[in-house]
């Protein structure tokens, strides 16, 4: 393969290239290059021509023009605005306002909702390095980033930011982050050498010989030649999985907008056959009457209120949940929520605190457990007590705190062979921390028990320190006894490295004897324990001595040392996320972590978080290494009984690949959380993508459709319980109106059999219809929306995908009630004429629709009757708002909590309700309609029917069907509780079996 194959033309296979399985030579034998002089101006300009600018191209961004329109012509808009056109050509302009009020009032919710969020592939051009430092010329130059290109030779030292890919040729001490690829919490030690080839591909946390564009050097120098600029860099080919995503995710609707898009379109049918049933019905005579007439028709089946309600709901629902820590950045992933089934989660900073903490430790032939969690110096070192295998029995202080003792000397080691440092900021009442999270870890150790360096100096003065070596795997400190003159070696490294450098050891009686085989057996047996449980592992030695040489080489001063034993640190959980991770199983989600990690740390921890259990540990493919998942053809994993609980060394690709092999599978609505630049693609490609606030890149929660603002894993169980509670509350609502629909229609259409002179008399009017509508149906439903959580609403399962928000239960409700409500109007309208004008019914009531004065004794009888209906219909509506609160149980008779916006909005609804038929003007001008006096009765015998109906109506519902917790929503506290079947872990070949969602995780 020649240059031009590899830099001057990047063509597909460029990226097929392994650096990391090439020695240095061969690296600059392929990029022709030269570490000691570097590119030439001239070649870098013509590499930078025609490779491009070492830059993240992005999408251009989001029109705002395209959002305003996204939002105006959605479905329910499109309806509205027919039906506004319609009203403006009739001149009916009190429906055409408040038609137009309710567009406006969408479109605006819904455009700064959308418009707030940045736009994602900025995000990735920000992160870019400005400059570097480069050879070129025989010159180490600083050049801008966007300058660099394949083949130049760059400079890193400690606290740059990596400006592209390399493969490193020189590394001395070198660590670099690379969290934000591969998630894991510790810094990456490089090195120089090729790797060897394996079978499967090597993650990138695992290439230690090259370092990775956006990266941060923690430590040491290094030199490197760039491999890769621009998209050809790893965070690069993050950038075009991401942009491809967006497009995709951008284009999606969740499944209550495509519901609510296929019901106003179904709406909007029904409307026009009503219209050409009132034509029919007129001989198709069409005068401004009846033209009037069809659009009160339409426009009483068409649920005005209800995108303006949905819309109010969830910008609720965001403030609330942003006082529970989550923002939500798209109002259609709130109620999207409610469906999650997994949630496919980033270990370090999602489920764990991203802060390495001592857990255990074996020193001088005994084991402890050390208390405390974070960087807050408090805690206890803990033995195991006589008789017994767990560690109760705390060890005091004065056993700690004495002189060239064991555990005095390892907290030695740990304070002082460190270069980090732990401080309380006052100002902000907290403790920091500045270096390694490693050597942070082993500093909040020795605190604990009183070892600062601080303390120490006092005693002891510091002479000389020999850094970590990648190679020698160790770093030692020399510090002088300032009252005996003796010099105190402290070495912490791998624990075969301090081993190798020891021909003596301490002995759980402070004695030192002479070091033989079983203490590395026993070294050896602890240290796997340890890393079973996720841990990292360190060993300690000391040494004493008389004199030291200023012209002491390194092998000299690490030499014939004193082994202490190990120590043990890990990136502990939360303290909330086995309980969160527990709540989420209860409520049928299944939790997977997907991590950079080792697998041996990964599945540690999730073990002990719970999101695998103890027994199912060791069974097949319940942790899985990405590699082999990687290669997996997806027909394979399709075949796969279970996907697996747990994936380990995962590369952005990985994620993406889970992600897509769970959507493949049936219903399975999945959550994506991280906060790494590596879980951006899988985070939009996600139904649900959630980012971490405090922790995460500006890339990842740009792509996300919710930020939480702790970083805590608990606050996603307080997200997908609030969106159920709105799922919820937007079918009680959506009852509510079109219930309140249906007995407008009901009404009306059966109205129009009431005719003078062949003319059709209107047992409503326009005005009467909006009111209905907007002011007596609307602050019902708002209140209905606002209803509070079941305490249980976590305790069933997710909703099943194909499940829809318009069930046959809700529909027959919607149909029953409505009908109920329309006949009980329509049957005191003809009772009040029947009262009045005998069996002629509409008899001299010709041209009433229009009539402007109840003056005129003709229009009398038919502006009483329609007083009646409306009143009737208004009282119905609103008491019905209480009905809705429970499917199944009693509205009236219960011991639920009230609902106090709900109360609210009834009384105002009674209040409201008194102008329309006794103020003058308002009364006969607008509503075309009359006080009313003896019908009162009337009025209060349909409300008392139309309850007792309904209690009927619920039990005979309870008696089929029973209390279905997948079906209602479970307010009560005194509701029954529902026993769900125990799953087996195993089936007969000993593998587990397809998760259920309503059951706990194998």
């Amino acid at each position: 393969m020649s240059s031009k194959d590899v830099i001057i033309e990047p063509k597909e296979e460029e990226e097929k290239v392994e650096y990391h399985l090439l020695s240095i030579d061969e690296t600059k034998s392929l990029l022709h290059t030269d570490v000691t002089t570097g590119l030439t101006q001239d070649e870098a300009t013509e590499r930078l021509q025609r490779v491009g600018a070492n830059e993240l191209y992005g999408s251009s961004g989001t029109s705002t023009l395209k959002v305003f329109l996204s939002n105006l012509f959605n479905s329910m808009n499109i309806v509205l605005l027919i039906a506004l056109i319609v009203s403006c050509c009739v001149q009916d302009w009190v429906e055409a306002i408040v038609l137009a009020v309710v567009i406006v009032t969408n479109t605006g919710i819904g455009f700064f909702q959308e418009f707030k969020s940045e736009k994602t592939m900025e995000a990735l051009k920000k992160m870019s390095s400005p400059t570097a430092r480069v050879l070129r010329n025989h010159e180490v130059n600083v050049i801008p980033c966007r300058e660099v290109v394949p083949g130049d030779v760059v400079y890193l030292e400690e606290g740059d930011v990596i400006p592209a890919d390399l493969r490193l040729c020189e590394a001395v001490n070198l660590e670099i982050d690379e969290s934000l690829l591969t998630g894991e919490s510790v810094p990456a030690v490089k090195q120089v050498n090729k790797l060897e080839v394996k079978e499967n591909e090597i993650s990138v946390g695992d290439r230690t010989n090259c370092a990775f564009k956006n990266s941060l050097a923690t430590k040491g120098r290094g030199i490197g030649i760039v491999i890769g600029t621009g998209l050809k860099t790893e965070v690069g080919k993050i950038a075009v999985m991401l942009e491809k995503s967006e497009s995709k995710s951008q284009s999606g609707k969740t499944p209550l907008q495509k519901t609510m898009d296929r019901m106003m379109f179904l709406l909007l049918g029904i409307a026009i056959i009503l219209a050409v049933v009132v034509f029919a019905v007129n001989k198709f005579k069409i005068t401004s009457e009846v033209l009037l007439y069809a659009i009160s028709l339409a426009v009483a089946i068409l649920p005005e209120g209800l995108p303006a309600v949905v819309t109010v709901t969830m910008a609720v629902g965001v403030r609330h949940m942003a006082k529970e820590k989550a923002i939500i950045r798209r109002l259609a992933a709130l109620e999207a929520l409610g469906q999650v089934t997994d949630i496919c989660s980033d270990k370090t900073g999602t489920l764990t605190q991203s802060k390495m903490v001592v857990k255990s430790c074996y020193i001088g032939e005994e084991d402890f457990e050390v208390t405390g969690v974070g960087i807050i110096p408090e805690g206890k070192l803990m033995r195991k007590a006589p008789d017994s295998k767990k560690y109760t029995e705390e060890v005091p202080l004065s056993e700690i705190n004495q002189d060239s003792q064991r555990l005095d000397l390892a907290s030695m080691v740990c304070a002082l062979c460190s270069t980090s440092s732990l401080f309380y900021e006052k100002e902000e009442n907290a403790w920091k921390s500045i270096g390694d999270p490693t050597e942070i870890a082993l500093v909040v150790f020795a605190q604990k028990f009183g070892y600062t360096k601080e303390k120490i100096s006092e005693k002891y003065e510091f002479i000389m320190e020999h850094p970590f070596d990648a190679v020698v795997k160790r770093m030692t400190v020399i510090y002088k006894n300032k009252e005996t003159g003796k010099y105190l070696f402290l070495s912490k490294g791998a624990m075969e490295s301090e081993l190798s450098i020891c021909n003596n050891y301490m002995t759980k009686d402070n004695q030192i004897e002479q070091i033989h085989p079983d203490v590395g057996k026993k070294s050896k047996k602890f240290m796997m324990k340890f890393a079973s449980r996720g841990m990292r592992v360190l060993g300690l030695s000391y040494a004493f001595r008389d004199t030291y040489d200023e012209n002491m080489t390194r092998e000299q001063a690490e030499s014939d040392l004193i082994y202490l034993g190990i120590i043990g640190m890990y990136d502990p959980p939360r303290e909330e996320s086995a309980a969160s991770v527990r709540m989420c199983q209860e409520a049928g989600i299944i939790v997977r972590m997907a991590t950079g990690d080792h697998p041996a740390t990964a599945k540690a921890i999730a073990a002990e978080i719970g999101i695998i259990s103890k027994e199912n540990m060791n069974k097949k493919n319940v942790v899985m290494v990405a590699s082999d998942f990687d290669n997996m053809k997806p027909e394979d994993v399709d075949a796969m009984t279970y996907l697996p609980l747990v994936i380990a060394r995962c590369t952005p690709q990985t994620k993406v690949t889970l992600i897509e092999a769970l959507h493949r599978r049936r219903e399975k609505f999945v959550a994506m959380t991280g906060d790494g630049v590596n879980d951006a693609p899988a985070i939009k490609m996600a139904d649900i993508g959630i980012a971490m606030g405090k922790g995460g890149s500006d890339v990842t929660k740009q792509a996300s459709s919710i930020t939480l603002t702790d970083d805590n894993f608990a606050s996603i169980v307080h997200a997908i319980a609030s969106g159920r509670r709105i799922f919820t509350n937007i079918g009680k609502f959506t009852l509510h109106l079109l219930s309140g629909n249906v007995s407008e229609v009901v009404l009306l259409v059966l109205g129009l059999f009431f005719k003078d002179q062949n003319v059709s008399v209107f047992p409503m009017s326009p005005a009467q219809i909006l009111y209905l509508n907007m002011v007596t149906s609307s602050p019902i439903a708002l209140a209905l929306g606002v209803e509070k959580a079941a305490k249980d609403v976590m305790h069933h399962p997710p909703r099943p995908l194909s499940s829809s928000l318009f069930s046959f239960e809700l529909m027959l409700d919607t149909v029953i009630y409505g009908l109920l409500m329309g006949v009980l109007s329509l049957v005191s309208y003809i009772i009040t004429i029947i009262a009045k004008n005998g069996s002629d019914l509409l008899t001299n009531n010709v041209n009433c629709n229009e009539s402007d004065g109840i003056e005129e004794e003709k229009c009398k009888i038919g502006f009483l009757a329609r007083g009646v209906a409306f009143y009737v219909l208004s009282l119905l509506i609103l008491v019905h708002g209480f009905n809705c609160r429970h499917n199944r149980k009693s509205g009236f008779f219960t011991k639920q909590k009230m609902n106090k916006a709900l109360l609210f909005s009834f009384i105002l609804g009674l209040i409201l309700i008194v102008p329309t038929a006794y103020i003058p003007v308002i009364n006969d001008k607008v509503f075309k309609q009359t006080y009313i006096t003896w019908q009162w009765a009337l009025i209060g015998f349909s409300i008392l029917f139309f309850i007792a109906f309904s209690e009927v109506y619920k039990a005979i519902k309870r008696r089929v069907w029973g209390l279905d917790l997948a079906l209602i929503d479970l307010e009560y506290e005194d509701e029954e509780d529902v026993e769900e079947e125990d799953l087996d872990d195993d089936d007969d070949d000993g593998e587990i079996k397809e998760i259920k969602p309503n059951h706990q995780v194998v």
